[in-house]
C-alpha cells in the first residue's frame, strides 16, 4: 500500500515538536531565577555594535534591577541605565558580539548600587542575550572579609583563628614574627603547644586551655566573648599578655578568634596610680584632720582673746599658724619632689647645721655640733632634711630637748636626748602622716626620707646614748679637699 501523501504525519509531528520546543523556552525564559535579557545589536555607520535594543526580558530581570519589563521593550540599552557606556560592560558585551562568543564576568552598576555575575552570548542573526544573578551580598561579604583580612595582617597585635581541638587555622604576621615562624608552620598546630614554652605558668596554661575549649564546646550565640590575662616569660623579661577571646562561626564550624596584646606596661601604671591614689587618699585624710586642728586652735583662741583681751592667746595663734605654714611649705616640698635635680656640691657641714639651727632653736633648747666633716650634698635639700629633723626634735622632745650632730665612717648623724621613737615604730614613723605628737604636721620625718633617697644615702634610725632618737646616715660621699 502506498501512503498517501503526507498521510505519515511528518509534518504534523515537526509542527508539535516545534511547539513544544518554544513552550519549554519560554517556561525556562520565564521562571528562570537568573536575569535573562534579549538585545537586539545596534550598529553604527560602519557597522560596528554600539548599543542595544531591549526586546524581551523575564520576571527575574524586573525584580534584579527594579525595572519593568514592559517599559523598556524597544529602549536601548544606554536610555535605560545612562551611565552605563562608562563603564566595562559596554566594551565587553560588544567584544562577545563582534567575536561571536561567550564571557562570563562581574559588573557593578553604580546607578543601581548592585553587582551582577553577568553571562553575555551572540545569538546570531544580529541578537544578542545576557543572563545575570545579583551577587552583591557575596561580593560586600567578600570584600568585607579582605578589609578585616587587612586590618588583622597590619594590626600590632597578635591574632590566632583556632577551631577544633585549639589548633591554630590562622596566625597574623605579629604572631608568626613573635614566634619566629611562619603560617604554614604554625597551621594544624595545637595553640597551647606553640605557647606553652613562653608561659612559664604551668597553671595558666592549663586554666587558658580550659577557657578555650568550653567556649568551643558551647555553641549558638550565648557564648560570650571574654578575656584572660596570660603570663609570658621571655629571655628579655616577663611579658602580661591580655588574650580576648570572641567566637565566630566559619563554613558551619565554631572558631574562635584571639587577640593578645602586651599589657605589661599598662598593667604597671594602672598600679602606680592606684598605689598613687592610696597615698593621695591617706595623705588628703591626715591633711584635713592636721589643718582642722590648728584651725581649732585659732578659732577658739581668737574668741577668747576677743573676750579676755588677754594678750597670751595671740601666743597660741601664733604657734596654730606657724605650725600651718610649716604643714604648707612641707607639702610643697613633697609635691615638688623630683621635679627638681639634685645636684651636689662640695659643702660644710658644720655652717650649715648651725643656720638650720637658727631656723628652729627656741629659748630652752640646744645644740651640739661634734663634726669637721665635708660632703657632697645639695645645700638647699641638706637644710630641708636638717630642718625637718631638728622640728622633729623640738616637737617630740621638748622646749628643753638638747640635739647633737656628729660624724659617721661613712656619714653623719642627728640626735636628741628626748623620749626616743619605740622599736616597733621605727620603720613606719617615715611614712606619710605617721607622728603621735601633738604639734607634728606628720610629713616631716617623710621629708627626711625623700631627701635622703634623693642623694642615694640610706638612713637608719635607732635609739642615741641617752635614749632619745637616733637617725645615721650612711653612703655620704665625702668632699675631696
Amino acid at each position: 500500500m502506498t501512503p498517501r501523501e503526507g498521510g505519515d504525519g511528518s509534518d504534523s509531528a515537526d509542527a508539535d515538536a516545534q511547539r513544544l520546543d518554544e513552550e519549554l523556552y519560554r517556561t525556562l525564559f520565564e521562571e528562570s531565577i537568573d536575569g535573562i535579557a534579549v538585545h537586539e545589536v545596534l550598529t553604527d555607520e560602519d557597522g560596528e555594535p554600539n548599543d542595544f535594543r531591549f526586546l524581551a526580558v523575564n520576571e527575574a530581570f524586573e525584580r534584579y534591577t527594579n525595572v519593568d519589563g514592559s517599559a523598556i521593550e524597544g529602549q536601548r540599552l544606554t536610555e535605560v541605565f545612562p551611565g552605563i557606556e562608562g563603564t566595562s560592560f559596554l566594551d565587553t558585551y560588544t567584544s562577545v558580539v563582534t567575536e561571536a562568543g561567550t564571557r562570563r564576568f562581574i559588573q557593578h552598576v553604580e546607578s543601581l548600587e548592585s553587582y551582577y555575575e553577568v553571562s553575555a552570548m551572540a545569538l546570531g542573526d544580529g541578537l544578542s542575550a545576557t543572563s545575570f544573578v545579583d551577587v552583591t551580598d557575596r561580593i560586600d561579604h567578600q570584600q568585607e572579609l579582605e578589609r578585616y583580612h587587612a586590618i588583622l595582617e597590619g594590626m600590632e597585635d597578635g591574632a590566632f583563628v583556632v577551631g577544633e581541638e585549639l589548633r591554630v587555622e590562622y596566625a597574623n604576621p605579629s604572631v608568626t614574627a613573635f614566634l619566629g615562624t611562619t603560617l604554614q608552620e604554625l597551621q594544624g598546630s595545637h595553640l597551647l603547644r606553640e605557647l606553652s614554652e613562653v608561659m612559664g605558668d604551668d597553671a595558666a596554661v592549663r586554666r587558658l586551655e580550659r577557657t578555650l575549649s568550653e567556649m568551643l564546646d558551647q555553641e549558638g550565640s550565648t557564648v560570650e566573648p571574654m578575656k584572660v590575662e596570660v603570663p609570658l616569660a621571655l629571655p628579655t623579661g616577663e611579658l602580661i599578655v591580655e588574650v580576648h577571646c570572641s567566637p565566630l562561626t566559619l563554613q558551619g564550624e565554631p572558631k574562635l578568634l584571639l587577640i593578645a596584646r602586651d599589657v605589661t606596661e599598662r598593667n604597671r601604671r594602672e598600679q602606680e596610680i592606684a598605689r598613687t591614689n592610696e597615698q593621695l587618699d591617706a595623705f588628703a585624710s591626715r591633711l584635713a584632720h592636721e589643718l582642722r586642728n590648728p584651725l581649732t586652735v585659732i578659732s577658739s583662741r581668737l574668741a577668747l582673746a576677743q573676750e579676755t583681751g588677754d594678750e597670751e592667746h595671740f601666743d597660741h595663734l601664733e604657734r596654730s599658724l606657724n605650725r600651718m605654714e610649716r604643714l604648707i611649705d612641707d607639702l610643697l616640698v613633697l609635691a615638688n619632689e623630683g621635679e627638681v635635680p639634685v645636684e651636689t656640691v662640695p659643702v660644710q657641714l658644720q655652717p650649715v647645721v648651725a643656720a638650720c639651727w637658727d631656723v628652729i632653736r627656741s629659748p630652752d633648747t640646744s645644740i651640739e655640733i661634734d663634726t669637721d666633716a665635708r660632703i657632697m650634698a645639695d645645700e638647699d635639700r641638706l637644710r630641708q632634711l636638717l630642718e625637718n629633723l631638728f622640728r622633729n626634735a623640738v616637737e617630740h622632745a621638748g622646749n628643753d630637748v638638747t640635739v647633737r650632730v656628729g660624724e659617721l665612717d661613712d656619714g653623719f648623724y642627728v640626735e636628741d636626748d628626748g623620749r626616743g621613737i619605740p622599736e616597733g615604730k621605727r620603720e613606719v614613723i617615715l611614712e606619710h602622716g605617721m607622728t603621735d605628737l601633738v604639734h607634728g604636721t606628720g610629713l616631716g620625718l617623710t621629708i627626711v626620707r625623700e631627701m635622703v633617697g634623693l642623694h642615694g644615702w640610706s638612713l637608719t634610725v635607732t635609739e642615741g646614748p641617752d635614749g632619745g632618737a637616733r637617725f645615721e646616715f650612711h653612703d655620704v660621699e665625702c668632699a675631696s679637699d
